[in-house]
């Protein structure tokens, strides 16, 4: 009675049903918000560690100085390598693939062949991109004569990037409202006027996010550019040499340039070999000791071996194969051999001489 006198009225009463909804999108909301809030603590602890592990070694130096094998040494020509290549790709990606969204969306239409076009984008989009390094290899290394150069690099990037461009592109300039552009084309404009002054204005946030998700890909990619901008770069670089032909030129498209990506990976390019090779030449080892009393189970061991031959009792050293594949020297064991085969019954297991290696740190660096 009070309420009401004083102009409020009591809220109304919720039937059980409805308690049940709001107590459940409570839990649901409680249950996302636990979610998000331990997705971005894994985040913060993961870049915590590394700003922690980087923090004696980190600086202004270590940016602009050149990368080293006996020290330290620092990411200078490898960071500008990657932002040089990251530039050239989005110059060479982001015209060609606007311009293709545009046609796909406004021009092409709906039909057979439209639709085709757009699977082979989805397509090649999704290529491996060591595939496309093996392309790239081919045409701007090997049928250009240009060698390794961060504009084979680029160009390489740009085969699987730029269909990505033009998908992300016409999706979205697809979601501009079709009112935007009947309301423009009512006031007797033309329509590439209505696509450059109403629908790419409106279609921008779309298309500066396709942006972005495409440069994350190119700075983090690795397996295309193992094959076309190559594994060296020059040092000392002279950023007041501006003669774009000029291998040695920063600016230069054509000098080879190893990026931050692909330098990470060979920084420890034997990690997972050696893991590989300790733990094959264990479980051989094992078995070839636990064989001593059992012919048998050392035949059968060394059938295993050589694929179902008599050649697995001359298995070459894991290393000396890595190194021979490669075009390197073998790399000499305790016997003074170079890994070759075991010449007769009396010699060395080969499990045991590729223990030995992994112990004594003499693996090949792969590759």
């Amino acid at each position: 009675m009070t309420a009401v006198m004083n102009g409020r009225r009591p809220p109304p009463a919720l039937n059980p049903r409805t308690r049940r909804a709001l107590a459940a999108d409570r839990a649901a909301t409680a249950v996302l918000w636990a979610i998000g809030v331990f997705v971005v603590a894994i985040l913060g602890a993961i870049i915590l560690h590394f700003v922690l592990a980087a923090a004696g070694t980190f600086s202004i130096a270590f940016l602009t100085s050149d990368p080293s094998d006996t020290s330290v040494g620092g990411v200078g020509p490898i960071l500008w390598n990657s932002l040089y290549i990251l530039v050239l790709t989005l110059l060479i990606t982001i015209p060609l693939g606007i311009l293709g969204g545009i046609y796909m969306a406004e021009y092409a239409g709906l039909g057979s062949i439209p639709n085709f076009v757009r699977l082979c984008q989805e397509l090649i989009s999704s290529v491996p991109s060591i595939v496309v390094g093996l392309f790239g290899l081919a045409l701007f290394v090997n049928a250009t004569h240009w060698s390794f150069t961060a504009l084979a690099g680029a160009l390489a990037l740009s085969v699987f990037n730029l269909p990505l461009m033009a998908r992300l592109t016409e999706q979205a300039i697809r979601a501009v409202p079709a009112e935007e552009r009947s309301g423009s084309l009512a006031l007797g404009v033309t329509k590439w006027q209505t696509i450059r002054h109403v629908v790419l204005p409106l279609a921008i946030p779309g298309i500066v996010t396709g942006i972005i998700l495409t440069a994350g890909r190119i700075f983090g990619e690795a397996a295309a550019l193992l094959f076309t901008a190559g594994l060296s770069t020059p040092q000392h670089y002279d950023f007041g040499n501006l003669d774009l032909t000029d291998s040695r030129s920063p600016w230069s498209p054509f000098h080879p340039a190893t990026t931050l990506s692909v330098y990470i990976w060979t920084r420890r390019p034997r990690c997972w070999w050696s893991w590989f090779c300790c733990s094959t030449s264990a479980r051989g080892a094992s078995v070839e000791r636990s064989s001593d009393a059992s012919p048998a189970v050392r035949d059968g061991h060394d059938h295993e071996i050589s694929g179902g031959t008599d050649a697995g009792r001359r298995t070459p050293d894991l290393a000396a194969r890595a190194v021979a594949g490669s075009g390197r020297p073998a790399v000499e064991q305790r016997d003074g051999s170079t890994g070759q085969a075991d010449q007769d019954r009396g010699a060395r297991p080969a499990g045991a001489l590729r223990a030995e290696a992994c112990r004594a740190g003499r693996l090949a660096r792969y590759p």
